[in-house]
């Protein structure tokens, strides 16, 4: 994403214009009129789902005595998770320009708009250029960036996520922009980052999503080998910024990465609509989606960013690709020795859904007698949709005697 930038002092105000393309090189824009929105704008509403009943006691319970609970897990039209952290990650190359100021501007209504939708939610800012210097392999080699001269760099953690939004716009505010030499970018290696970087804080309950603004595509050995082809843009040489060795990383396998960890790519591409459909390959490993939107940042049709920004992450909870029910207390996991079904897959919730399920509590041998609390939870594609709270009050070993009479299954009637 080459782009340089000429400085010009113009009536005591700073002005930046971006630099024009060489004649070879790749140009973000298509011609006739922009595309129309990709996603409907819709309603933010915070839905919840419940599980049923909200709260059980059992008590007098000894270990090994196992418990049999039938439950029922509601999910109304457009449910929401508990929780979600958002990631926003930032190509910061010159043809960006737009984008950036966009957002900028735009920040904190961004944030309120998807607040509206997941009240609790704490929002984080990535960004990246590209590595310095030359790099070659597999075909391919160039300049992919430069430090000394635009401050190019492939990855920084501009802010961990957190609930404060005012230090959020604030990370945006400061965000650099920089060159980045030639046209592909290391998207590889910042989303590898989303989610092996430990300082980004990840709720392990929330619904993780990265939001990714971008307008070109990866350096890989086969960047398009999503499609099924096998086109070298060069190694992303990874953390240690040497090409061609086991440290390189290749854009499927941390896409795949990304799946594992219960992260999903969102991305909202300004690029050509030639390459707009690598982007809908990529998001489509994680579960996620890719988005159009015009050249200079702005939206298709003259929306409001909030409300499509807000709009995307709707359309984006609105299917999970696995729901099941499991201990989120820590030290309790043991206790769930069953569920049935196992889960429930390829959920759409544009209309309420109930889904029921047989559980077994256990009581772990050895457990010291005592109050036992924990919560059951819904968990939908890593994200906390409703909970149950249980207390199991654990007695006293049994005498030798009295023990033929314990460690029986026992059934949980509301």
């Amino acid at each position: 994403m080459r782009g340089a930038w000429i400085l010009w002092i113009l009536c005591g105000a700073m002005v930046l214009l971006p630099r024009i393309a060489a004649a070879d090189e790749p140009v973000n824009s298509w011609s006739g009129t922009p595309p129309a929105a990709t996603v409907p704008l819709l309603e933010f509403e915070s839905r919840q789902a419940t599980l049923t009943p909200d709260f059980i006691q059992i008590n007098g319970a000894h270990s090994g005595d196992a418990f049999l609970e039938d439950k029922l897990l509601h999910l109304p039209a457009g449910v929401t998770p508990q929780m979600g952290d958002i990631l926003i990650c930032f190509d910061l190359t010159g043809s960006m320009w737009g984008e950036l100021n966009n957002v900028r501007v735009n920040a904190i209504n961004i944030m309120n708009a998807v607040r509206a939708l997941i009240p609790d939610s704490r929002f984080g800012v990535i960004s990246h250029m590209d590595y310095d210097g030359y790099h070659s392999g597999c075909g391919y080699g160039n300049t992919y960036g430069n430090l000394a001269g635009y401050g190019d760099y492939p990855y920084a953690l501009d802010q961990a996520l957190t609930d404060q939004t005012a230090d959020v716009a604030a990370a945006i505010n400061a965000l650099p922009l920089g060159d980045g030499q030639d046209w592909p970018e290391d998207y590889s290696r910042v989303l590898y980052e989303s989610y092996s970087d430990p300082g980004i804080g990840w709720r392990p309950d929330a619904k993780k999503i990265v939001l990714l603004w971008g307008d070109a595509y990866p350096h890989d050995c086969a960047y398009d080998a999503c499609l099924g082809g096998a086109t070298t843009t060069g190694p992303d040489p990874g953390r240690d910024a040497i090409d061609m060795n086991a440290d390189d990383l290749a854009i499927l396998s941390v896409l795949n990465g990304m799946f594992t960890a219960d992260v999903t790519l969102l991305t909202v591409y300004s690029g050509s609509t030639v390459d707009y459909p690598i982007w809908q390959c990529y998001t489509g490993v994680t579960g996620g989606t890719a988005w159009q939107i015009n050249e200079d940042g702005s939206i298709p049709g003259g929306i409001d960013i909030a409300e499509y920004i807000a709009s995307i992450i709707s359309v984006e909870i609105q299917t999970i690709d696995w729901m099941t029910l499991q201990v989120c207390t820590p030290g309790y996991e043991g206790w769930l020795t069953s569920v049935v079904p196992a889960g429930y897959a390829s959920l759409v919730l544009d209309e309420p859904i109930d889904l029921p399920f047989t559980i077994t509590l256990t009581v772990p041998p050895g457990t010291p007698a005592g109050m036992h609390c924990f919560l059951v939870c819904a968990v939908g594609d890593g994200a906390v949709y409703a909970y149950q709270e249980v207390c199991i009050e654990v007695l006293l070993e049994p005498s030798p005697s009295e023990k033929t009479t314990w460690g029986q299954i026992k059934r949980i009637f509301h």
